[in-house]
């Protein structure tokens, strides 16, 4: 009982009865206490370096990941307005230009009106960009409102439904670019007097705008 009371105030297991690992462990902090603090302050600033180590790597990561994402959208719209450019040359404004007039500059045909042309060019659309949906979306929605500036509601409206599925189908239904087709489609849909249509695409156009900037940005 001495023995064990001496122990006792050493902090060391007494013998008495079976000392158990976690009462031994238990013994062997008390009896170093300064050894075992040191070690928890040097394991805390290992855990509090890493974590924020890995806070920083991972934010590295992820600005990293963006500005390859912003790179590659860069990209992206710089080969859909090349695309659209070249479209517009070739397949719109050649078009005023006979066979044999083709190498001695540009002479409109005076029997060849825009609203011709734009059809001419309609034509080819689909065939043309059949797996190039990006450059599709927005060479169609570049037809519909050139017809819509003619008056053309009708003749704008397949296309622009057209471009309204395709930008939906690669953005979602949300993005600017569709929203955008949304808002132009109503206006051809209205020009046409379809207007029940026109209304009811009007009004989810300003729900997900209101939705996705808020309901107070002018």
């Amino acid at each position: 009982l001495a023995m064990d009371i001496q122990r006792h105030l050493n902090e060391e297991p007494v013998l008495a009865c079976p000392p158990s690992p976690l009462y031994r462990f238990q013994k062997l902090v008390r009896r170093n206490k300064l050894v075992f603090a040191a070690a928890s302050a040097v394991s805390t600033a290992l855990i509090i370096g890493l974590t924020v180590s890995a806070i920083l790597f991972f934010k590295e990561k992820a600005a990293l990941a963006r500005a390859v994402a912003q790179k590659q959208r860069a990209d992206e719209q710089a080969a859909i307005a090349k695309a659209v450019e070249d479209f517009l040359e070739n397949d719109l404004l050649k078009q005023a230009v006979s066979q044999d007039q083709a190498d001695s500059g540009f002479h409109p045909q005076p029997d060849l009106t825009i609203k011709e042309a734009l059809r001419r060019a309609s034509d080819r659309t689909g065939q043309r960009f059949t797996n190039q949906p990006p450059v599709e979306a927005e060479i169609r929605h570049t037809l519909g409102n050139a017809f819509m500036g003619l008056g053309e509601g009708k003749l704008a409206i397949p296309h622009l439904e057209r471009a309204f599925t395709l930008r939906k189908q690669l953005a979602g239904p949300d993005a600017p670019e569709s929203l955008n087709s949304m808002s132009d489609l109503a206006g051809a849909y209205s020009s046409s007097g379809r207007l029940a249509e026109a209304v009811a695409l009007s009004e989810e156009a300003l729900k997900r705008t209101k939705a996705k900037i808020g309901a107070e940005h002018p």
